[in-house]
């Protein structure tokens, strides 16, 4: 049996590594061609205009691994029964799920090998892009300055900042608002600008005033100075960015951290929530395209390369369909952020499972 199943994974994982690049490679070409002049008129470096194309490739893997695991389990299993392998495993008391066996574990351990990779290499890739795509292409000016910044602090107090300078860990025009229990303002501090001072806010040339319950004034004091234990100017920056910080170019932990302190300062995430699902739950969509590929490769094991590729586009397209439908309804609030990452994967393992329990030995 170890060499059978050594047998069968070598005719899996080659048709799997080749459709992998495959259709890495179209994406990456299908890019070139769409951004290619826009690259030449900008007339970025070779260096440059070569990294930007190569650094699209780890998220370009992780998007077409499953299409890539669907083809080889046809491809294989397909090529295995043209040449009547199949029949002969079965004469010889090989049962048909001893076959598939050693392709599903190789697809699980292709799940987490990219749930791996989608975690550390892509979001320094995507970063990468990023970066060029901002500085070099569109030369947009990087501002660290932001301005009319609302938000509720890790106190719970809620801030107003007329303007906020990342680079330098300032704040201009302060104002902060602490509520009661019974959500009546108890108090309130104006200062004209705050620094970044030694892990701690410098609050300058302000005002104190404490409320009763009827929210009338029972104390206000000016100061020149005063100390305020609060999130660091990078975390007050990423707070500012929460619209346009992109998902892909964070490790799950880096997301995870990200909700957290949107969460805590008021801000919208469930829309970062749907997405930190759905970098745990797409990996696992190799496992669930194996199910298929094998099953319906043994209930049809005469099917011909060419009708393989098409359905493995075919079926590889609606999955992608079914996840960009259930992430819009997640996002919009229609579905719970888990069930809409994942939503996808239950509805094509269930389709797996009933055609693998088709399988005639």
């Amino acid at each position: 049996m170890q060499i059978l199943e050594f047998y069968i994974l070598r005719t899996f994982w080659k048709p799997f590594v080749t459709s992998l690049f495959f259709f890495s490679g179209l994406i990456i070409i299908t890019r070139f061609f769409t951004q290619s002049t826009l690259l030449i008129e900008t007339q970025l470096s070779p260096l440059i205009f070569t990294e930007y194309f190569l650094c699209q490739i780890p998220f370009a893997l992780v998007l077409v691994s499953p299409v890539a695991v669907l083809l080889a389990c046809l491809f294989s299993l397909g090529s295995l029964a043209h040449h009547n392998e199949i029949m002969a495993m079965k004469s010889s008391g090989v049962h048909s799920y001893r076959i598939i066996l050693p392709i599903l574990l190789s697809a699980l351990f292709i799940s987490f090998l990219i749930t791996g990779f989608n975690n550390s290499i892509v979001p320094k890739a995507n970063q990468r892009v990023s970066k060029i795509k901002s500085q070099k292409i569109y030369r947009e000016n990087i501002s660290f300055i932001v301005e009319n910044l609302s938000f509720r602090n890790d106190k719970g107090w809620f801030l107003t900042i007329k303007s906020f300078d990342k680079e330098k860990g300032k704040m201009e025009g302060i104002e902060i608002k602490a509520l009661n229990d019974e959500g009546h303002l108890s108090l309130r501090i104006d200062a004209k600008e705050a620094r970044w001072v030694n892990g701690i806010w410098r609050l300058e040339k302000g005002i104190l005033r404490g409320f009763n319950q009827q929210g009338l004034v029972i104390k206000e004091e000016k100061f020149e100075e005063q100390m305020l234990q609060m999130w660091s100017p990078k975390e007050i920056w990423l707070i500012s960015q929460a619209e346009k910080k992109q998902t892909n170019d964070m490790s799950i932990k880096e997301l995870v951290a990200y909700i957290e302190l949107l969460k805590e300062s008021g801000c919208k995430f469930n829309d970062k929530l749907v997405d930190l699902h759905l970098k745990i739950s797409f990996p696992f969509a190799n496992l669930i395209m194996a199910l298929i590929g094998t099953s319906l490769s043994l209930q049809k094991p005469k099917g011909k390369i060419v009708a393989s590729f098409g359905l493995s586009i075919f079926i590889s397209f609606l999955y992608w369909e079914a996840i960009g439908i259930a992430r819009a309804l997640g996002m919009a609030e229609n579905l719970p952020p888990a069930f809409s990452a994942w939503i996808a994967n239950i509805i094509f393992g269930i389709i797996g499972i009933y055609l693998a329990f088709k399988i005639k030995n």
